[in-house]
């Protein structure tokens, strides 16, 4: 009898070795359970929840700007995660900056920089990072466009991202404002542990007017009248003769570097350039065979097209002048009334 008790005294250690084993193998497929409901592993609480990139308020854009040149200067915030608690077997955090505002069609992933749609047609945000190169491609949180900061593996350390926004121009721009806009949000993930966390923090742009170049006219009143002298018939003794010729300016303050043209129309055009026959409407008592020619830098104005003027810089004084003309013979007395309407267009 006594022979067998050591052997059943061994059984019962073998037993007792084999449940610890059971129990290790049990605790080693319950960590990372437990793991992933951890705290938080980053917070950014040295900008608070919202990161304001301020750009300038207002920026003006030259007619003359090429697709792609940048409209003022740009702004930039650094976005410091102070991160803690990284518990998991690898001992790292990563933090992630996902892009949540639209991308514009002009975005390409992986150009080291990401394009972002604004509400004013013509204007993008181009938003860089530094250290981490901003990108568009799925590296946000389940797959979103975004990229992946610097990771992190000591306890209560840090990470910093500088986001630089700058306007762009990438197409026609008219005046408007540039709204304010959330750009990225942030979050992290520790590798192997936990997914992407809750959102956080984010990133987020001020508003910017928007102004582009125009002429103003400073005349003042833009409709006036332009009082011919009053001249013989036999001024007029030949058909194409002029007399009583007249100046007269129309002044504007345009922008720099506008290329602007003058249209004009009147309510009945004579055969050749710049005549304007009586209307029968502005006054009565016409005379016969005599119409107005209007003349513009010294040129005949053609009506219903679009003459160029030049390029403006600051104040512009268009000169006209105004002039019987003989359409034939003989010339009678009596009124010559019209009127014109011009239009100034630029860009």
């Amino acid at each position: 009898m006594s022979h067998f008790r050591p052997l059943l005294a061994r059984s019962h250690r073998l037993l007792t070795s084999a449940a610890v084993l059971l129990a290790a193998c049990l605790g080693l497929g319950h960590s990372p359970t437990a793991q992933a409901g951890a705290p938080l592993a980053c917070t950014s609480p040295t900008n608070g929840t919202v990161s304001t990139i301020t750009l300038p308020s207002s920026v003006t854009a030259a007619s003359n700007l090429a697709v792609g040149s940048t409209l003022g200067s740009a702004g930039s915030v650094t976005v410091t995660f102070n991160c803690s608690n990284v518990i998991n077997q690898y001992g790292i955090v990563t933090p992630q900056a996902a892009v949540v505002a639209t991308l514009d069609t002009t975005n390409k992933v992986g150009a080291g920089y990401v394009v972002l749609a604004t509400n004013l047609p013509g204007v993008a945000i181009k938003l860089t990072g530094s250290p981490t190169t901003a990108d568009s491609g799925a590296n946000g949180p389940a797959g979103v466009p975004g990229w992946e900061l610097a990771s992190k593996s000591n306890t209560n350390s840090s990470i910093s991202e500088k986001f630089t926004a700058q306007l762009i121009k990438t197409g026609p721009i008219g005046p408007g404002t540039v709204n304010a806009l959330t750009l990225v949000q942030l979050t992290d993930y520790s590798y192997g542990v936990s997914n992407s966390s809750p959102y956080y923090a984010s990133v987020a742009t001020t508003s910017v007017a928007v102004n582009t170049p125009s002429c103003t006219l400073t005349m003042a009143n833009a409709n006036f009248a332009v009082s011919l002298p009053t001249v013989g018939a036999n001024a007029l003794k030949a058909a194409g003769a002029t007399a009583g010729a007249t100046p007269f300016n129309i002044t504007y303050n345009c922008g720099t570097a506008l290329t602007v043209s003058m249209y004009m129309t009147t309510p009945k055009p004579g055969s050749s350039s710049g005549l304007m026959l009586p209307d029968g409407v502005t006054c009565t008592g016409a005379a016969t065979n005599v119409a107005l020619q209007l003349l513009m830098n010294s040129q005949a104005v053609t009506f219903n097209t679009s003459q160029k003027v030049g390029t403006a810089n600051g104040p512009l004084t268009i000169p006209f002048v105004v002039q019987y003309y003989a359409t034939a013979t003989p010339v009678s007395s009596g009124s010559v009334c019209t009127t014109a309407t011009y239009t100034l267009t630029y860009q």
